[in-house]
């Protein structure tokens, strides 16, 4: 699963690719378990809040919501990498667009459809708030998320934003600095919200990726280390931050993930930790999908099954491997082929040649 990808300068929009960057193996495969995590997590330990039921289990997936800071750590890998092969910023956009939007789209005609019919009114939601899920920023516009995982999304695409511009500004040629600045921010962000507890709501919002700075951050440096081939002394210092922030939040189990980010990422790069397992591979590839098609479905799957008598593990094993297969059949059949019309579209308008090949 090695394989790689042109790349320009950092920071210098508009260059053509100068040279080759092999993509981590494994990165993908992390990604899954980062799914897999998140969606035991909410099955177990945050079905139980979310419905009421009280469903005895063999086991409570309860820090498995931490999936979500394996996300964001990937993301910051990722996006540096896409803005560091980017000839423009349409490029950026169109290749960001065509990875996230046509499947969650989908995903989320599938949800507001299925929970409607589903006969639970806990999820119910005006057609204002569906209409204003289309365009991901839904709270933004004062609506609601209508599925919960939707706000990561959401501050992804702020953190897209932030990136895009610090890129078109050449701020990437000087990215240890960016990223040192985005640090300071952050704890400056903690200790206001410490001292002040009325702006703790606008820190700790699902708008604002103050918080989760140093997550993005960690992924930034090491695609710049993997890139370049070593990892610095600096880059070392800065992920050292980047791991005291999180402890330094009253955030022990954060930490550790980002510790645990670091070291899987500095082993990744330097091929001393293999996950490129097929089942790992594939859970990786279908994992964007079944992040999105999970949550409140699987409510659903878990809630009914449990009212008809079903033992509660043999429901949540259900809906696991139920969510795991609409994934997988999303990836497939929506996600992959959506994904690679846009971008054959978008090369060849690049190129001037037809839209269709002769």
């Amino acid at each position: 699963m090695q394989t790689t990808h042109c790349v320009s300068s950092a920071g210098a929009p508009g260059r053509a690719p100068t040279r080759i960057v092999p993509r981590i193996a494994g990165l993908d495969s992390l990604r899954g378990l980062a799914a897999l995590s998140v969606v035991m997590y909410h099955y177990t330990d945050a079905y139980n809040h979310v419905l009421g039921q009280h469903l005895t289990l063999w086991f409570d997936f309860k820090r498995g919501n931490l999936g979500v800071d394996a996300f964001f750590v990937i993301s910051g890998f990722v996006i540096f990498m896409t803005l560091d092969k980017s000839a423009s910023a349409a490029d950026f956009m169109v290749s960001r667009f065509s990875r996230l939007f046509p499947a969650y789209w989908f995903c989320l005609v599938c949800t507001y459809v299925g929970v409607g019919l589903s006969g639970l009114p806990r999820f119910h939601y005006p057609l204002a708030d569906f209409a204003a899920n289309f365009t991901m920023v839904q709270q933004v516009l004062g609506f609601s998320h209508i599925d919960g995982v939707y706000w990561t999304l959401q501050l992804e695409l702020v953190f897209y934003g932030v990136m895009l511009l610090a890129w078109q500004l050449g701020a990437l040629k000087r990215s240890k600095l960016l990223i040192l600045s985005g640090l300071l921010v952050s704890t400056c962000g903690l200790l206001i919200a410490r001292r002040e507890p009325a702006l703790a709501d606008i820190v700790f919002s699902d708008v604002s990726f103050v918080r989760f700075i140093p997550l993005f951050a960690i992924g930034m440096v090491m695609y710049r280390a993997h890139r370049d081939g070593s990892l610095s002394r600096d880059d070392v210092v800065i992920l050292t931050l980047c791991v005291v922030a999180r402890f330094s939040a009253n955030l022990l189990w954060a930490g550790a993930v980002a510790s645990a980010m670091c070291v899987a990422l500095i082993l990744l790069s330097r091929a001393r930790l293999r996950l490129d397992h097929k089942v790992l591979v594939w859970l990786g590839g279908i994992s964007y999908p079944l992040y999105l098609i999970h949550q409140h479905l699987g409510y659903v799957v878990i809630f009914h099954l449990a009212e008809w008598g079903v033992d509660p593990n043999v429901a949540v094993a259900v809906a696991i491997a139920l969510a795991v297969w609409a994934g997988w059949a999303i990836s497939r059949h929506v996600e992959r082929p959506l994904q690679a019309r846009i971008r054959t579209a978008w090369a060849r308008r690049q190129q001037g040649l037809p839209r269709t090949a002769p």
